[in-house]
């Protein structure tokens, strides 16, 4: 039960560990350790009692991203997803522990990125997901020997077959499909490197997760997904502002995971999250809809989606390195920077677009800043320690909260007003936020 570090780095300048995963005997680590504020990371293992380095891959010319997938049951070995952004390409690619052995490419996954690689008891055999195509977020399993050659992809269907691990005896492996229209767990078996049979269900309607492994018994453990838990309703209200009929499921598929939603200007899309991996974009009129693979070039942090035009939207996140807002193209699923920092200049999820969407507000530091999306120029409005903000209707104030007041800020001048002074017994909380009424102009405060 005891808890302590392993790294004992005092601050991010030091650099820090991301996609951690341990050996089998569980003394050692293997790391993407990012590398100060430098636009590259490391491949580090880390002695779990000693807390020592050992550094495997470092290229500083070139942005590098990896995360170490899986290892092979000796320890001596692992197989690595190494992203280099300078190319936009990624590779699988097979690191020693002994740094006389140069590493391998095992494969060139081109745009593409598996979510989970997994080795074979015997170390024979590597399995892995991708999508089939670069520009298909559908992804197939393939099977392909250890020394990277005699590829074939096993699973064909058309929905999305994700996170293989193969079982202790080695007799196959389990995956996570949504081939039945919802996620359940499956069983494919697999002799000398090719499938026998059709996949089998084992576990139905299960919730969107990652595995964590098998035990000596052959126990299947997974997590399951708690931060973008959700559904989304519709409901139509009257000119009076009560709701005319009851609210209805819009999104059916994937219940319980599904967040975020954000209308297109003309109210016919809808994008929101799912399981905070997937950006969805939903045409209302037809129901198709459109999947953008997020991780790992993004991951979410929370806040909102906001509609930057007709083919874009932006949020807040994290990408490889930094911090904060990010434009997608629907079109294309590329991801921009708007405004990016380090964790603790962005460590407040929120931000609001002007109507005309060329200006973009958000806090920085808990400051508040407003940056031309043009010119990138940014000009701090207010200073303050500010948890919360929202833009008027209008475009013409925002309403910004810090633990102890609301204060409305002009978003033309400098100009600022004290709305609301909590007494020394009261705290404005962060999570609850602020809300512009669409009809009124009035803000509701949290309690």
């Amino acid at each position: 039960g005891e808890v302590r570090p392993v790294t004992r780095n005092t601050d991010w300048s030091d650099g820090y560990a991301m996609s951690s995963n341990p050996s089998p005997d569980g003394k050692q680590i293997a790391c993407c350790w990012a590398v100060g504020s430098a636009n590259h990371c490391q491949l580090r293992v880390i002695d779990v009692e000693t807390g020592n380095h050992k550094i495997l891959y470092d290229d500083p010319d070139k942005s590098i991203y990896l995360e170490p997938r899986c290892w092979f049951s000796n320890g001596e070995s692992i197989v690595v997803a190494v992203n280099d952004a300078t190319v936009a390409q990624s590779q699988l690619m097979l690191f020693s522990l002994n740094l006389n052995e140069s590493p391998r490419v095992l494969r060139q996954l081109g745009g593409r990125w598996p979510e989970s690689v997994s080795v074979s008891p015997g170390g024979s055999y590597l399995v892995y997901d991708l999508q089939v195509r670069e520009d298909a977020p559908d992804r197939n399993l393939f099977l392909m020997a250890t020394d990277g050659s005699n590829e074939i992809e096993i699973t064909t269907h058309p929905q999305d077959d994700t996170k293989p691990l193969w079982t202790p005896d080695g007799r196959g492996l389990v995956f996570i499909s949504d081939r039945s229209g919802r996620e359940g767990l499956y069983f494919l078996e697999v002799t000398d490197g090719k499938p026998v049979g059709k996949p089998r269900l084992l576990v139905e309607n299960m919730r969107p997760g990652r595995p964590v492994g098998f035990t000596s018994t052959g126990a299947y453990y997974f997590t399951t997904s708690f931060s973008w838990r959700g559904d989304i309703y519709v409901a139509n209200f009257g000119t009076d502002g009560q709701k005319a009929e009851a609210e209805r499921q819009l999104i059916q598929q994937n219940e319980g995971f599904n967040s975020l939603p954000s209308w297109s200007s003309d109210g016919q899309r809808l994008a929101y999250t799912l399981s905070g991996e997937y950006l969805v974009i939903r045409e209302i009129e037809t129901a198709n809809e459109q999947k953008i693979r997020l991780s790992p070039r993004l991951t979410l942090k929370g806040g909102r989606i906001q509609w930057t035009n007709t083919n874009s939207v932006a949020l807040y996140g994290h990408d490889f390195k930094r911090r904060g807002i990010f434009s997608i193209d629907i079109q294309s699923g590329d991801v921009a920077p708007l405004a990016q920092g380090s964790p603790e200049e962005f460590s407040i999820p929120q931000f609001e677009l002007s109507r005309d969407r060329k200006t973009a507000y958000y806090l920085r530091s808990r400051d508040v800043v407003a940056r031309d999306l043009a010119s990138k120029n940014e000009r701090i409005i207010h200073q303050g320690k500010f948890h919360s903000l929202a833009l008027s209707p209008d475009g013409e104030r925002l309403a910004v909260a810090s633990n102890r007041a609301i204060e409305l800020l002009s978003t033309e001048d400098d100009s600022h007003e004290q709305l609301y002074k909590a007494d020394e017994t009261q705290v404005i909380p962060a999570y609850a936020g602020i809300t512009w009424t669409c009809l009124l102009y009035t803000l509701t405060l949290p309690t």
